[in-house]
């Protein structure tokens, strides 16, 4: 766990771009913990995680659930239930991120946007033998504050169906997603820690936290309990044990659990950036699968 409270410890440690990031609390593990989150969850067994939507990202939300709360999930939603519940044991993840509850229950949204719409039809052209050269999408570049103000109806909507699915003494989150090519936010790709970005969420929003990915590699928390967002570190590995890639450290980990799990129903989050030619450019490219 690092707290991020020196403005020389902070330099030296190379995880600040400027000083609008001194103070920012910090939850950091490194991709061994992804890698046995993923053989965590594969325990669980291919009839239960077919479950997962996976078009919906909610395999990402499970391995960095699993990963941070050092436990994978107790049950997943097979009959109308709450997406993701895990049982809580308070030593084994930070204390800041939930009170005293037995249990933590999450639902999962992602953010809309015209992506997955896009990659649908250039999959049905590619299936048809023929050339999706020239589809794509275009994306708005904006803030990461301006996004999750955006956002703040899906949280109210996680609120209220956790409302109606679990008792009160268990803990009441909301994991959501964005793909950059729904909703670019420019700090995911200027600053080292996106937390410092983002407003309080409103005080009469009662989720204990909140977390949000800002796909591929920034996952930011909010805790109700501290009153601020969190900033929870996983893509850090150490070059000897993770091959050198085109793909971020939690694509690659999502690719080798679809790949546990069987899965062959085309993956979003699976692409690439790449440079081209033209003036200071560079493109999104999906990646073969």
């Amino acid at each position: 766990m690092l707290g991020l409270d020196e403005e020389q410890q902070t330099r030296d440690a190379g995880l600040v771009a400027d000083d609008s990031a001194l103070g920012t609390y910090a939850v950091a593990i490194s991709h061994v913990r992804l890698t046995w989150a993923i053989q965590q969850l594969a325990e669980l067994g291919p009839q239960r995680l077919s479950h997962l939507k996976i078009r919906s990202g909610e395999h990402l939300a499970a391995i960095l659930l699993t990963s941070f709360l050092a436990a994978p999930p107790h049950k997943l939603d097979t009959d109308g239930g709450v997406d993701l519940l895990f049982r809580l044991d308070p030593d084994s993840h930070p204390k800041d991120f939930f009170a005293r509850q037995p249990a933590a229950a999450f639902e999962v949204k992602s953010v809309p946007g015209p992506y997955r719409r896009v990659e649908d039809g250039i999959n049905r052209t590619l299936r048809s033998g023929a050339n999706a050269k020239g589809m794509g999408v275009e994306v708005l570049v904006e803030s990461a504050a301006d996004i999750l103000r955006s956002a703040l109806p899906i949280v109210r909507n996680i609120e209220g169906v956790l409302g109606r699915k679990v008792s009160g003494d268990v803990s009441r989150n909301g994991f959501i997603i964005i793909h950059p090519f729904d909703r670019f936010a420019l700090e995911t790709v200027e600053s080292a820690l996106m937390a410092p970005h983002l407003s309080p969420l409103p005080p009469d929003i009662h989720l204990d936290t909140v977390w949000i990915l800002w796909f591929p590699d920034h996952l930011t928390m909010w805790s109700r309990e501290r009153r601020e967002w969190i900033e929870l570190v996983f893509n850090t590995y150490d070059p000897s044990h993770l091959e050198e890639s085109d793909l971020s450290v939690l694509q690659q980990f999502s690719s080798e659990f679809l790949t546990i799990l069987g899965y062959s129903g085309g993956d979003p989050y699976y692409f690439s950036f790449e440079s081209t030619s033209s003036a200071g450019g560079s493109d999104a490219q999906r990646s073969s699968e």
